[in-house]
């Protein structure tokens, strides 16, 4: 399995874009708790929940257009133009939060702040499947798995370690020191990304052969991305449904503190399952593989109704968290079968911003069922949606085949 991994580093710059690109995509699961943290100690706790959504709905709202302005003028520009922007955005937010200015002065700014967030995660693996696409350059004919792999596990190193950060900064250093962090690491790692050229697809522009109308150069055009992305609303409900239910039910238990270290096994699952599955040769296609991996969500959530336990609450948020990584992985494999490159970013970006929505979503509701009703009640919430998401993808699987053709394209590199 390592083998696999490191033929994947020794390819020539892989190693360094995905390092930087690593640090530009640290801060993804530090800028929501550190909003929150700095915010609270200047103000109060609905400022705080405001004043970081506000964020994450300004990313959701400009991510897909980030990942299609990348697909027509390439990693460079978009990167470079986009540091330069969220680096203003987030310093006026730590200013006017920490200067205690008007909420109706905060949250435009915290908004733009979200929505000019470079989209380092997509790029890293729109430049995989730009690098092991080439021949010259991927001689040994290294998987994309593997490459989709690695950085599945690198996400998951990211959301374990970046509260643990940005919480120690906030109360060791300064209130502001976690954003201040934040903001450092992301315009360093977009600027250094923007720097490395050679491993740059590119702005590059295609048509179909089929349909070179305007809307067939939008990824939504193509139905299988629709349901993708649907599917993915439902993929973040289980999610942001499982982060209130194992604090809830760890509270209910008596072992409150335990809460953390439990949610760090669904990522700690992740990583493992994700490692084992980018080493392997699958040769499936990629529809029957995200099925499959669908269906496991589905069965790895349903162990969590017999939680009753502490140690049965931890033991079944890692099963639960077996089939994330291998499921993030199959659908951009999937995305990238379904798409020409020239639509790929946006893809990704609206498939991640559905994902974002749902967890969202997951965690508000989870929260308002809980208070209602309680914990214990809750617990097939995270299943009934795997179900659905399930469900959804054996319905709308013509849709999926019917997108297939429309991949096969000519396309024209300016």
């Amino acid at each position: 399995m390592i083998r696999s991994y490191r033929e994947l580093l020794a390819i020539p710059g892989a190693r360094l874009f995905s390092a930087t690109a690593f640090i530009g995509r640290f801060p993804i699961a530090m800028l929501g708790l550190g909003t929150v943290l700095l915010t609270a100690a200047a103000g109060s706790y609905e400022r705080a929940g405001a004043t970081a959504a506000a964020v994450m709905l300004g990313y959701a709202v400009a991510a897909p257009a980030a990942g299609r302005l990348t697909d027509r003028y390439g990693h460079t520009r978009v990167l470079l133009g986009s540091a330069a922007l969220h680096g203003v955005a987030l310093a006026a937010l730590i200013i006017l939060v920490t200067a205690r200015a008007p909420l109706g002065l905060v949250l435009p700014v915290a908004g733009a702040t979200g929505a000019s967030r470079p989209p380092t995660g997509t790029l890293v693996r729109s430049r995989w499947v730009a690098l092991l696409g080439d021949a010259r350059r991927n001689p040994r004919g290294v998987a994309l798995t593997t490459a989709l792999s690695y950085e599945a596990v690198l996400d998951e190193v990211v959301f374990i370690a970046g509260p643990v950060v940005v919480t120690g900064l906030a109360v060791v250093v300064h209130p502001a020191a976690g954003l201040i962090c934040c903001l450092l690491m992301t315009c360093g790692g977009a600027v250094a990304l923007a720097l490395q050229r050679e491993t740059d697809p590119g702005p590059r522009r295609g048509r179909t052969v089929t349909d070179a109308s305007p809307a067939a150069r939008t990824a939504l055009a193509s139905p299988g991305v629709v349901v993708i992305s649907v599917i993915a609303i439902y993929l973040g409900l289980v999610i942001g449904a499982f982060d209130v239910i194992v604090v809830a039910r760890a509270q209910t238990l008596g072992s409150a503190s335990l809460a953390g270290p439990a949610l760090a096994c669904l990522g700690i699952a992740s990583m493992i399952s994700g490692m084992w599955y980018g080493a392997r040769t699958w040769r499936a296609s990629p529809e029957t593989l995200w099925t499959r991996c669908l269906a496991a969500q589905f069965v790895g959530a349903l162990p969590l109704l017999l939680a009753n336990r502490l140690w049965s609450l931890v033991l079944t948020v890692f099963i639960a968290g077996l089939a994330i990584a291998p499921l993030g992985i199959s659908g951009v494999l999937l995305l990238e079968r379904l798409l020409p490159s020239t639509q790929l970013n946006e893809a990704m970006s609206v498939e991640s911003t559905a994902m974002a929505l749902g967890i969202a979503g997951g965690g508000w509701l989870t929260g308002t069922l809980v208070d209602a009703v309680g914990p214990y009640r809750v617990l097939g919430l995270p299943a009934a949606a795997a179900f659905a998401a399930l469900a959804t993808a054996v319905t709308c699987a013509r849709w999926i085949e019917t997108s297939v053709p429309n991949a096969q394209r000519v396309e024209e590199h300016a």
